[in-house]
């Protein structure tokens, strides 16, 4: 776009004399005349432009960058990013200790230098080849990101000869530069979660909805013939944007069929929107777009948790493979946005299967992490923080059920720490377990306290960067705490948990489930306990947090609803509501065996049949 956001942006840095100029280069804006402004058809979302909640970097590296406004913004929260301009790039190199240089195959770069500067014979490519060779004098690693396409081989290919080590977002870029005996490694499209996420203010939450996004204004204008068939999705919600090109306001009218569902041209900014408020984003086979380019945004979407309904079929190893959702022909293509109509939470399910699948594999945490790997350098990014499963029970019969949700969590660096409100402390056997583990801590507060004292003791036994606590009666899927944690750290989230949870009734085969159930929403400090609450049973935090505040010790079944309280006063935390997935309420016959004690009746009335199974909650 001609319109880039990148001056929105802040970058963190050390304050040295080298990074002075990092932090300031000169950013020459190309704004479009006001005449131009006036005939482009460019829509803008009815909420505030979003900023990112992320505040903490990935890591500690030091990154030396000539790249486009895309790995800019990717890059900016995997550590501390330098970028280069004819000003600077000398002294960064000399003075700011980069740990490499990276450099992305530009056309436009994020500080508005060196246009089309790699290509042959281009003006501006001798100052990026000393730049390079400087680099290389001075052994800082170089690194090449080829993020195009193969199509872009031959404006790319000698360039990339003058680095260290190479990459290709395309693998046939990569086959093409081995072919002509050049190094190359596969490196592939990604996404940056602290950008690309399906968190909503509270206060905005609701205030418009796009259901089915296609972003392609221009591929319909140039092949409208072919692509007639996408008027079969306009009962549905059809939504066009166009966030690759400017497309002046009036050739609308070329398109009399689709004129009422065409938005307008968007910026980045504005299709980010877009995507967290639409219902499910549609791509084709037909397209102006390359494929490593579809690739890039459709993780984009993914990200923001949409199911993506493709239109066509894709290669075994194309990224997307595991991502979208393929229809190879008309019909099936139609029956998705039927189901969606039909069954939200089947849509939901899509929608977060393809979510999960781009933060866990294909994050810029995860590509850093290879280059860093390849080059022969440290990489400390976290990727998967400890994190401390919390359990207060008084139930000595559901001790081995403590344990088995606990040993069924797919995360990989959990410990669970079982206190027992009760005179005596229970041994491994009682757990059915062989002998004493190490990511297993029991222990005990006497019976005549309760819930408040037990988390507080269970506070004080636990090792992990996140608290959760989990109670010894509900369902909780294999992917509870992994979808809890890639949540959390996209928005640096302090407190967080479900909403009220979906309710299972002893005997009965109804679930059910809250109407004003609100899923993922950044809400402020203030509106807990008065408009929303943090389910009991799904409560967790940043281990910070429960440094700063204890539950109460002698609060009566209510310590969880005492801490939010208290936690309100916080004015300067992150306070998030999850999704409601992998987590089932048990309501048992017995009412006497619960801590909050309610009639069925009562909470049946305020709750609807969803007529689903438990299992649809469970992925």
């Amino acid at each position: 776009m001609a319109y880039p956001e990148r001056l929105l942006a802040k970058t963190t840095h050390r304050k040295s004399k080298a990074n002075k100029h990092a932090e300031s280069p000169s950013m020459p804006i190309r704004p479009d005349s006001n005449k131009v402004l006036e005939l482009l058809g460019y829509w803008s979302p009815p909420v505030p432009l979003c900023i990112p909640l992320k505040k903490t970097l990935n890591s500690s590296l030091r990154i030396a960058c000539v790249v486009e406004d895309r790995l800019y913004h990717g890059l900016r929260f995997e550590g501390q990013v330098m970028l280069l301009t004819p000003a600077n790039w000398k002294h960064v190199l000399k003075y700011g200790k980069p740990d490499f240089l990276l450099m992305e195959s530009i056309w436009n770069t994020a500080t508005g230098n060196w246009h089309m500067g790699q290509c042959p014979n281009a003006p501006s490519r001798n100052e990026l080849l000393e730049m390079v060779s400087l680099a290389r004098k001075l052994s800082i690693p170089t690194v090449f990101w080829i993020t195009k396409g193969h199509e872009y081989h031959e404006h790319y290919k000698d360039f990339a000869r003058h680095f260290n080590h190479v990459f290709c977002a395309d693998p046939k870029e990569t086959e093409l530069l081995r072919a002509e005996d050049l190094k190359a490694e596969d490196l592939l499209p990604c996404v940056q979660p602290a950008i690309y996420n399906p968190f909503r203010h509270y206060e905005d939450y609701n205030v418009f909805n796009l259901d089915m996004l296609y972003d392609g204004w221009a591929d319909l204008d140039r092949m409208a013939d072919e692509l007639n068939f996408l008027q079969e999705v306009k009962p549905y919600g059809l939504n066009i944007i166009e966030s690759r090109y400017q497309i002046f306001r009036r050739r609308m009218d070329a398109l009399p069929e689709f004129k009422d569902c065409i938005l307008g041209c968007v910026t980045e900014q504005s299709r980010i929107q877009a995507l967290r408020y639409a219902k499910a984003y549609i791509t084709l086979d037909k397209t102006l777009s390359t494929r490593i380019t579809q690739q890039w945004k459709t993780l984009e979407a993914a990200a923001c948790r949409l199911p993506v309904v493709h239109r066509g079929s894709l290669s075994e190893d194309d990224v997307r493979k595991d991502v979208v959702i393929e229809c190879p022909d008309q019909m099936k293509f139609l029956v998705e946005f039927v189901r969606f109509r039909e069954d939200d939470l089947y849509r939901e399910r899509l929608g977060h299967l393809g979510w999960r699948k781009a933060f866990q594999e294909h994050t810029f945490a995860h590509r850093i992490r290879k280059i860093c790997k390849t080059i022969g350098i440290e990489h400390d990014w976290v990727e998967y923080p400890k994190a401390s499963l919390i359990t207060p029970t008084f139930r000595r019969e559901h001790l081995p059920r403590c344990l088995q949700t606990f040993k069924q969590q797919t995360y990989p660096n959990k410990e669970l720490v079982l206190v027992f409100n009760g005179d005596e402390l229970p041994k491994h056997t009682d757990l059915c377990l062989d002998k004493t583990r190490d990511d297993i801590k029991i222990s005990n507060v006497p019976g005549e306290m309760f819930a408040g004292a037990c988390l507080n003791q269970g506070r004080a036994l636990a090792e992990g960067e996140y608290f959760f606590r989990v109670d010894d009666d509900d369902q909780y899927g294999t992917n509870y705490i992994l979808d809890m944690i890639l949540q959390a750290r996209c928005i640096d989230a302090d407190i967080f948990g479900k909403p009220p949870a979906p309710i299972y009734f002893e005997g009965e085969d109804e679930i059910y489930m809250r109407g004003d159930t609100i899923t993922l929403r950044v809400i402020h400090p203030e509106l807990l306990t008065k408009k929303l609450w943090i389910g009991g049973n799904s409560f967790a935090g940043r281990r910070k947090v429960f440094s700063d505040f204890f539950f109460d010790d002698c609060s009566f079944g209510a310590a969880d609803t005492c801490f939010l309280y208290r936690i309100r006063e916080k004015k300067d935390y992150v306070i998030a509501l999850m999704d409601h997935l992998n987590l089932v309420a048990e309501r048992r016959n017995d009412q006497q065996s619960h801590t909050w004690k309610i009639n069925p009746q009562v909470i049946k009335s305020k709750y609807f049949v969803t007529y689903h199974d438990t299992r649809d909650y469970f992925l």
